[in-house]
């Protein structure tokens, strides 16, 4: 009586069975055929007979999968021109997108980056933003300066409006501030880092005594949850108006926020 081999279910006909050029030969081709390299499936229509450490391509996923002996396992990173190439995506599928060399991930509903990596900015999440413009500050108030030019960007960040700054990952941020003043030797400048929402809370500030061209600076390490705004409040004593941004002795105002861990 004829057997079949243990991995590809090959019929070996005994030396007594009459001969078959169908089943005995080419059905046998067919099948070593169709073995050799990874198997062209759908992930709806796997190997129905597979045998352990078998590899198969699912077209549909693109997925390179292989059965442990008890189930599916699936292996490496698929590599395409387009996500929509992948068109029965799963929750938390790694894919290599060769149009840019980033790799998304799949979170339920959409294609995702991976890894944070910015907008046209080799050192990842990095946001920094410059005044375009001197801003005048009002004698003892505290007024949130804006920031409207984005020097480096990021998808971690969104400029809500010039003077407001919306965190989009949570995680453990750098903040870090600095404001050029113009002229003037009376009285102090201060500079806090505070939350959008409520600006008594401050994540990091300075007060400097006023001396000619003076140069405040702050910064810190702290966590943030997605959705926290963050802006710069100032204020300075000289007894009049006084500007900052921008300044004719080429001192510059600037705003940096980086995404630091998880």
């Amino acid at each position: 009586m004829a057997t079949s081999t243990s991995r590809l279910s090959l019929r070996v006909p005994e030396l007594t069975d009459s001969a078959n050029i169908v089943t005995d030969y080419s059905d046998n081709l067919d099948d070593i055929d169709r073995a050799v390299g990874a198997i062209s499936c759908t992930s709806g229509a796997r190997p129905t007979s597979p045998f352990s450490g078998m590899v198969a391509f699912e077209t549909d996923t693109g997925n390179l999968i292989r059965w442990t002996g008890t189930g599916w396992q699936h292996l490496g990173v698929a590599t395409v021109s387009a996500t929509s190439q992948i068109t029965v995506p799963r929750t938390g599928q790694l894919i290599l997108l060769t149009t840019d060399n980033l790799l998304y991930r799949y979170n339920g509903t959409a294609w995702v980056a991976a890894i944070s990596t910015g907008t046209g900015n080799p050192d990842g999440g990095l946001a920094r933003y410059d005044p375009t413009s001197p801003q005048s500050i009002a004698n003892n108030s505290d007024v949130f300066l804006n920031f409207p030019t984005a020097v480096t960007s990021t998808t971690d960040v969104t400029k809500t409006t010039d003077s407001t700054f919306t965190i989009n990952r949570a995680g453990t941020w750098f903040l870090e501030a600095q404001v050029a003043w113009g002229d003037n030797a009376v009285g102090s400048r201060s500079l806090h880092i505070v939350n959008g929402a409520n600006n008594n809370i401050r994540y990091s500030g300075n007060v400097v005594p006023a001396i000619s061209r003076a140069i405040a600076q702050c910064g810190t390490m702290v966590y943030l949850t997605s959705g926290t705004t963050i802006k710069i409040m100032v204020g300075q004593t000289s007894g009049g108006a006084l500007s900052t941004g921008v300044e004719s002795w080429g001192a510059k105002s600037r705003l940096t926020l980086k995404w630091v861990s998880a």
